[in-house]
């Protein structure tokens, strides 16, 4: 079918298909590109191309100022997509450049709907950051901010739009400034960046605000050396609003400041993904923020829990919590053995279980997923390298550790029936089908006495992972077969 014959309200859609890009990097280009490219074609396809509107409502301030114009005026100045990536621009002309970001923020913030700008240090300016800051944004519906602006703040009091911006739902905002989100009563997904300059300044100001129901909170990235501030006598814990919180790349200090400093009852998800490191007062002890936080959590009452093992990650999940804690960073954990490592993880396990014990929840759903594999059996020839020595890489966690937690989660969660293998299920099977020598039964008895359902299988998603040896099935099969007449079994293939 020739483009003659396509109807107009089909070349509409056709026009806006054809200049979006999901690479953002490419993005400005490909716009840029084919908006242009639709208007050359022939004369029917250039006055739809001019005539709609939403091909050229979305604009790129990296583009030249006649660009810029050019899909300003085709855009009619109606419901405006900004985007600005300051790494894309040539520092040619640059304060040239500033001057016109920060004139278009002034004259059309009234038209835009939707803006992302990652403004890093080098192109810090006070007058830009005071156009955001001043100019209200009566229709801004989506705001993704990445201002860096190095050791001092360029404005006085750090808030966005002058507080007006009455339809604004959603934020990511990730600089070294608090900003005030309170007068935002539309306002109900944030994400914030948090760094040594606005820790605990960004909590009061999330507290203030009563109209957010998703929360996440983000570490900058490379943030080791500051102190967790000490509360002042007279403080209470921070009131949020949301209902769902996620606390990531912090380290566990600070992610248990937050946890331990926050009222939980509005809380249904809570999920942490935290950066081991060691203990204020014991530097050879990891700390694990789940050990303090996990007992005060108003959690549900829930009979399932799930635990993740990795070389240099641990991971449990229960009902409305997600817990990670990673230990990647060498030089950090310097001081911190394996040995180290494994016990505070048994101490995790362990607040689990006396914590629902406490509770009178019996886990009787158990799901254990093993990403830690067996050493490669192929030897490969070292040869003498002329580059730097590799770096040091953290204490990890081998088959010999995974056996000892399996062995402890096994022991005291004895009311599980129904059990979940994901991942490489070998050594899982191999601890299932051995004695538990910590039992107090007078006989002599296995581990999972009550379990009647098993399930092992590759983790949903992966296709490449090592499954579970022929071996390990049969003598499981056989073992459960002698002592609880051959329980339900699955096999995923």
């Amino acid at each position: 079918m020739s483009l003659a014959r396509i109807p107009d309200e089909v070349l509409t859609i056709i026009l806006d298909w054809s200049a979006f890009e999901k690479n953002q990097a490419a993005a400005a280009k490909v716009r840029k590109e084919k908006a242009i490219l639709w208007t050359k074609l022939d004369r029917r396809l250039r006055n739809i191309a001019i005539n709609h509107r939403p091909l050229w409502s979305t604009i790129h301030l990296q583009w030249s100022p006649e660009m810029v114009q050019l899909f300003l005026d085709r855009s009619r100045r109606r419901n405006l997509s900004v985007y600005l990536e300051t790494r894309a621009v040539s520092s040619k002309n640059k304060a040239l450049k500033q001057i016109a970001w920060t004139n278009f923020f002034t004259d059309e913030m009234a038209n835009i709907v939707f803006l992302k700008a990652n403004i890093d240090e080098a192109w810090e300016n006070g007058k830009l950051a005071k156009a955001l800051a001043r100019t209200p944004a009566p229709k801004l519906r989506h705001l993704e901010l990445i201002y860096d602006h190095g050791r001092a703040s360029p404005i006085d009091k750090p808030r966005l739009f002058n507080n007006q911006a009455p339809l604004l739902g959603r934020i990511e905002l990730a600089t070294d400034d608090a900003c005030a989100l309170k007068d935002f009563s539309s306002l109900q997904e944030v994400v914030m960046r948090v760094g040594p300059n606005n820790f605990r300044t960004t909590l009061e100001r999330l507290s203030e605000s009563t109209s957010i129901v998703t929360l996440t909170i983000k570490g900058t990235r490379g943030w080791r050396s500051s102190p967790v501030p000490a509360p002042p006598v007279d403080h209470k814990p921070f009131q949020l609003s949301c209902t769902s919180l996620a606390i990531q790349d912090i380290n566990s200090l600070r992610s248990n400041y937050i946890v331990s400093n926050i009222q939980h009852q509005n809380l249904r998800h809570l999920a942490v993904h935290e950066n081991m490191v060691p203990n204020t007062d014991q530097p050879t002890v990891p700390f694990l923020s789940v050990v303090s936080t996990f007992p005060r959590l108003s959690l549900p009452k829930d009979s399932h829990v799930k635990f993740t093992f990795y070389p240099t990650c641990f991971a449990l999940e229960v009902q409305g919590f997600h817990y990670l804690t990673g230990w990647s960073d060498a030089e950090l954990l310097s001081r911190i053995t394996r040995d180290s490592i494994f016990e505070s993880i048994l101490n995790a396990i362990h607040v689990v279980w006396t914590t629902n014990d406490e509770k009178n929840i019996p886990v009787t759903h158990l799901t254990i997923v093993n990403k830690i594999l067996p050493p490669h059996d192929k030897k490969t020839k070292t040869r003498r390298s002329t580059k730097a020595p590799p770096k040091k890489l953290a204490p990890s966690m081998d088959l010999d550790d995974l056996e000892g937690l399996l062995a402890y989660t096994f022991h005291v969660f004895d009311a599980v029936y129904s059990l979940k293998v994901e991942g490489y299920a070998t050594p899982v099977v191999d601890v299932l089908v051995q004695t538990n020598e910590e039992s107090e039964s007078e006989w002599e008895e296995y581990y999972l006495p009550e379990l009647a359902f098993i399930q092992i299988g590759p983790t949903p998603g992966t296709t490449d992972e090592p499954y579970c040896s022929a071996e390990s099935l049969s003598t499981l099969k056989t073992q459960r077969e002698e002592v609880f007449r051959l329980p339900t079994m699955t096999r995923t293939p």
